[in-house]
């Protein structure tokens, strides 16, 4: 009844009754679960308005806060090596000789259990396309890992660049555009052109396979309608124990919990921010679940597991340099997919 009557009140009724039904769902956690997952089903349409102002819903350390947004406009280190990135980072004093060592032949068991496939099998096919996706889980794979924007008219893509020109060819960005020109666009590399996938193909195919949906959330002017989409696309399909909401900007995850405590967030360090032990206090407090970082020492994943977290490493392919990462305590590695 009370899910009922909230299609007909009007919006700051429907936000009473919602807080009413999180306050029963402490009690009644069934019967709450169910319900999250029907009103997101029957207020889809209304969520494609624009979000209300936005703006930080904790407070956070602003020089910590300050760390994020300053890495989150560096150069892409997630196509490095392993062994390109300890030499790197050893360099600079960050990694000690102790985890440089290590054999860096190795062959691909096929065991995927502990593995996430970066952009899908990104390794055999375009990335981010449905190609991608299914052939990841076919190989089996404990997670596919893939990129959201959204298109000027609220359509959901899975795409990594912020603008066209590198991997399709074309001018412009994803936000700018429309579904309609987007749906007309490949992406090319090595191993062919496949079209841009929408996020709900992404979501079936991660569905079908049984794989965690590693959903990493990209820079957007309308995040919260963003994150309000793929949260409903995400409940529709029944999928909120499967899908995890990565992101390396604090905000963003923070409203992720802030519309559902229950849902499941990575946050994404970059290197001067996995070196920090601030960071695993503040994302602990913020109900994250894990981290993921691109930095290979020990000190990283007992950090995260004091604090109660999962550690995940950015990236490798190499089969004996991720039984060196499992050694060193990280509890998941994401590979291109090979």
């Amino acid at each position: 009844m009370m899910f009922r009557n909230l299609q007909k009140t009007g919006r700051t009724g429907r936000i009473a009754l919602l807080l009413r039904c999180i306050c029963m769902g402490v009690v009644f956690s069934p019967v709450f679960l169910y319900g999250r997952t029907v009103w997101a089903q029957n207020t889809m349409p209304d969520l494609i308005s624009e979000a209300a102002e936005e703006e930080d819903l904790l407070e956070i350390d602003p020089d910590w806060y300050e760390d994020f947004v300053a890495e989150e406009e560096e150069t892409d280190e997630s196509d490095l090596t392993l062994d390109e990135l300890i030499a790197k980072y050893a360099a600079e004093g960050d990694v000690g000789e102790e985890e440089i060592e290590y054999d860096t032949i190795g062959e691909d068991t096929g065991d995927k259990s502990l593995l996430v496939a970066h952009t899908g099998m990104a390794g055999q096919a375009a990335q981010n396309s449905l190609y991608a996706f299914q052939l990841a889980g076919q190989a089996g794979y404990n997670g596919i890992e893939t990129d959201v924007r959204m298109t000027r008219d609220g359509v959901l893509v899975c795409y990594h660049d912020e603008t066209l020109a590198d991997k399709t060819g074309a001018s412009g960005s994803v936000e700018s555009s429309t579904w309609d020109r987007l749906s007309g666009l490949y992406v090319r590399s090595k191993h062919g052109a496949q079209p841009i996938a929408k996020f709900e193909e992404y979501l079936d195919t991660c569905k079908a396979y049984g794989c965690n949906a590693v959903i990493d959330l990209k820079y957007s002017n309308s995040y919260k309608t963003m994150i309000k989409l793929i949260d409903a696309m995400v409940k529709e399909r029944d999928m909120q124990y499967l899908a995890i909401y990565q992101c390396s900007i604090p905000k963003y995850l923070q409203y992720v919990k802030e519309l559902d405590p229950y849902n499941r967030c990575w946050l994404l360090c970059g290197k001067k921010t996995a070196a920090s032990s601030s960071t695993y206090k503040n994302a602990a407090a913020m109900g994250c679940e894990g981290v993921n970082v691109p930095v290979a020492d020990r000190s990283i994943p007992e950090a995260a597991h004091s604090y109660g977290m999962i550690c995940g490493f950015y990236q490798t392919d190499d089969d004996a340099a991720q039984r060196k990462l499992f050694d060193m305590g990280y509890d998941l590695v994401m590979e291109n997919g090979r």
